[in-house]
C-alpha cells in the first residue's frame, strides 16, 4: 500500500488498466491489494476501514478504485458509514478513471446500488440531495467554451455541462426511496440523453 502513488502529478500510466495491454507489476499490485481486501473484509471489516480511512475522499483515483471495490463487499451494517464517508467529498470519492471494464462511475454505481437499500433515510436524503445539486468542477468552463465556439462557428454545438452524473447515479438508487423531484429529474435526463452520457463511452467502445 505505501508504494501506491497518491499525488495527482504522478504518471499513472503503469498503474492504469485503461491503457491497452497494461499487465505490468503496478497493475498486478492493485489487483492483489483488492483481492487481499476482500479476504480482510471477510475476516475483519473494521480493519479494512482502519487501513483506508485516511485515503477516503482525497481524490486519489487509484485508492478510489481500491476503496470502492472494498465497499462493494462490506456488509450492509456498514451502509450508513459508507454513505456518510462519500458525502464528505463527492468529487474526491466517486470517480475512478482506471477500470478495466465499464466507465469511471461503474464502481460507485455498484456501491450505491447495494448500500442505498440499507442506509437510513436521513443519509439517503442527504445523498440524493447532493447528487441532485451536483455541478461538475469544469461546468463553468464547458459552458463558456460552448458559447465561444458557437459565436465563432455557423454549425452550433451543444456540450452538456450538467446532468450526466445525475442520470447515471439517480437511476441506480432504489426508486421507491427517491424524492419526487429526483424522480422528475430522471425523466427529464432520459429525454436529454437518449443515447446515454459520456460516462458510457467506454462501455459502448
Amino acid at each position: 500500500i505505501p508504494l501506491i502513488p497518491t499525488e495527482k502529478s504522478v504518471n499513472f500510466r503503469n498503474w492504469d488498466c485503461t491503457f491497452s495491454g497494461n499487465n505490468g507489476l503496478e497493475r498486478l499490485c492493485i489487483e492483489i491489494v483488492k483481492k487481499a481486501n476482500r479476504n480482510i473484509i471477510d475476516l475483519n471489516p473494521d480493519l479494512f476501514w482502519d487501513i483506508y480511512k485516511k485515503f477516503m475522499g482525497r481524490g486519489y483515483t487509484l485508492f478510489n478504485e481500491i476503496i470502492l471495490d472494498g465497499f462493494i463487499y462490506l456488509p450492509k451494517k456498514y451502509s450508513d458509514q459508507i454513505i456518510e464517508s462519500l458525502l464528505t467529498n463527492i468529487n474526491g470519492s466517486i470517480f475512478v478513471s482506471n477500470v478495466s471494464r465499464g466507465n469511471k462511475l461503474t464502481l460507485i454505481k455498484q456501491v450505491l446500488s447495494k448500500h442505498t437499500k440499507y442506509c437510513n433515510q436521513q443519509n439517503f436524503d442527504n445523498l440524493q440531495d447532493k447528487i441532485y445539486k451536483y455541478l461538475p468542477e469544469n461546468a463553468i468552463n464547458t459552458y463558456r467554451d460552448r458559447i465561444n465556439f458557437n459565436k465563432r462557428n455557423s454549425k452550433k454545438v451543444y456540450w452538456a455541462f450538467s446532468g450526466e452524473l445525475q442520470k447515471e447515479i439517480l437511476e441506480v438508487l432504489p426508486q421507491e426511496r427517491i424524492s419526487e423531484k429526483c424522480g422528475d429529474m430522471i425523466k427529464v435526463l432520459e429525454r436529454k440523453f437518449p443515447e446515454g452520457t459520456r460516462y458510457n463511452q467506454r462501455e459502448r467502445d
